[in-house]
């Protein structure tokens, strides 16, 4: 049995099976050598998201087919792909040996856990010297038309923001508190938050203010949490996976950056409205990806909330805010 996708691709690449392309090393003209190309990614939504401009280039430029290998959990947001590529079940392929079903050599791109490690954009550090259009090529395309007709849980007929503020990582994350304290005065739209994204302080606050212009919904299931993405007349984010879904759909988003920037994240995108949070640290941008044991904020370890996306910690951080939403 082997232990993941990647450990599988190993064992098996002496057999001329597969050519492994690891992200430090790769090179797009050597993977455009191969007409199947594999995308091994565990996830999360927005990476897998953020990499269809890639993925057309590829298919679009070298007609190559591409699959992904991925979790389950994630099958739902293939849907809403325009390049079509080919799904697999991560865990399901190594258990049945995917060669039963891949019958082609394979450049193999190890994408995963790759990216973090680079401070400038992902488009450019993919692309490396390669002469890319990246106005169009460094940017996600997603289907710009709802795919199916089921209902979400945004009002469409009446106006609406939808906030996402709660990253994978909670060090990019932000207090719903401070962002209701950041709205115009004469903000009048339904304000649409997910439950999942409520701290237990944001709920307190949430049922202590009683404003009915709140909305707290659930999505139970990615694809719900999608068809909101898509409903929403706008949305406001510090969560990369919802500013990518975004701008494939070819939407509006604001979005805030502090651990990361503009630069590394949405250079070429053309549907964002973005600003880097300033903040007293030393260290910002710190680029770290995750609050853990071993890359804590240098700051503040052990928060709910991002330091520099923090009122308790940066004091300025309302006035960027409330300037930044002026006219939302």
């Amino acid at each position: 049995m082997y232990n993941n996708f990647i450990d599988f691709v190993k064992k098996n690449k002496v057999n001329g099976f597969f050519k492994i392309y690891d992200f430090d090393k790769y090179m797009p003209e050597y993977a455009a050598k191969h007409k199947n190309i594999i995308i091994f990614r565990s996830g999360c939504i927005g990476d897998l998201i953020a990499l269809l401009g890639v993925v057309k280039y590829f298919h679009d430029s070298f007609d190559s087919n591409v699959i992904f290998f991925t979790q389950s959990k994630y099958k739902d947001l293939f849907e809403w792909f325009e390049t079509p590529v080919i799904y697999h079940n991560m865990v399901e392929s190594i258990r049945y040996s995917i060669k039963d079903k891949l019958n082609n050599k394979f450049g193999c791109l190890n994408y995963d856990g790759k990216i973090e490690r680079y401070f400038k954009n992902w488009y450019d550090i993919f692309y490396g010297n390669f002469e890319v259009d990246k106005t169009i090529w460094g940017r996600p395309y997603l289907k710009t038309k709802r795919i199916n007709a089921k209902v979400s849980n945004i009002d469409t007929t009446r106006p609406n923001i939808l906030f996402s503020l709660i990253s994978s990582a909670s060090i990019r994350s932000i207090s719903f508190c401070d962002i209701y304290n950041s709205l115009p005065d004469n903000f009048n739209k339904d304000i649409y938050v997910h439950s999942d994204y409520l701290k237990d302080n944001d709920k307190n606050f949430v049922e202590l203010i009683n404003d009915p212009r709140i909305k707290i919904i659930k999505a139970n299931s990615i694809s719900d949490f999608l068809l909101d993405l898509f409903d929403a007349d706008n949305v406001f984010s510090v969560d990369t996976g919802t500013v990518h879904f975004r701008e494939g759909i070819q939407k509006l988003c604001y979005a805030i950056f502090a651990p990361f920037t503009i630069e590394c994240r949405v250079k070429y995108y053309k549907y964002i409205k973005a600003i880097d949070i300033k903040s007293p640290c030393p260290h910002q941008p710190c680029f770290i990806h995750t609050n853990s044991f071993e890359t804590p904020c240098r700051i503040k370890a052990g928060t709910d909330f991002a330091p520099c996306l923090s009122s308790k910690y940066n004091p300025s951080l309302i006035k960027q805010l409330k300037t930044f939403l002026n006219g939302i």
